[in-house]
């Protein structure tokens, strides 16, 4: 069966993407990045940043060099320690989650996680992701605040694949308006703001894991009520 996607506001918040199924993706295979991507925060002035209503988005701890994320959103990934044979998928869906962010929050001006995405499925294509990001643009709004991925940990793990589970919260984050500046923190107050997620890895060349399959649940459902 094929996930629903829910469009709000012509917006589309990441555990919106599916409830009832396993999505499988498909996109090109591109070349594996030189070093793990990891953007660093802007500098920017601190009456330029968002105050969040309850946690202001410090910037994290980042490389000198490389991309930069807006200095009022944070992007959060913590896994625990994976199997050995797991380690490199956990760090490539890492990489993946912020190259994904770090696309939404520019615009779909930066296009690299599509790197991290594996080809072999018929349903989706890049389509999943792309409608994510191109959402955010058609809004004219990008993410300000803290969008986490917690307690991700390895489910299963073979030569051909490895399966990650986790909690992914938005709870944190907020909209801010590319036009006004004006910032609303209703994205981060929909039922669908915390979410159980499920992964898929899949080995692809020069040693680099992508996604196959990403599976969001909503933790209003009794499956994901244990990210609550």
């Amino acid at each position: 069966m094929v996930a629903d996607i829910v469009v709000s506001k012509g917006r589309l918040g990441v555990a919106s993407v599916a409830v009832a199924a396993l999505a499988a993706l498909v996109a090109g295979c591109g070349s594996e990045p030189a070093q793990g991507f990891r953007p660093t925060p802007e500098a920017a002035p601190a009456s330029t940043a968002a105050a969040s209503p309850s946690t202001a988005a410090s910037p994290s701890a980042a490389p000198a060099a490389g991309p930069a994320f807006p200095s009022d959103f944070k992007v959060v990934y913590q896994a625990e320690t994976p199997q050995p044979k797991a380690a490199k998928a956990v760090k490539d869906f890492g990489d993946f989650w912020n190259a994904w962010w770090y696309s939404i929050s520019t615009e779909g001006k930066d296009k690299r996680y599509l790197d991290y995405v594996a080809s072999g499925s018929a349903v989706y294509g890049t389509d999943l992701f792309d409608r994510v990001v191109s959402g955010w643009k058609a809004e004219n709004v990008r993410p300000t605040g803290v969008v986490r991925v917690h307690d991700l940990h390895t489910l299963s793990v073979s030569a051909k694949s490895v399966t990650l589970v986790g909690c992914g919260d938005e709870s944190k984050a907020g909209t801010k308006n590319l036009t006004t500046g004006k910032v609303s923190w209703t994205f981060g107050k929909q039922k669908t703001s915390r979410y159980k997620i499920r992964v898929i890895m899949v080995p692809g060349s020069e040693g680099l894991w992508r996604v196959r399959a990403y599976q969001p649940v909503s933790v209003t459902s009794s499956s994901g009520g244990e990210c609550r």
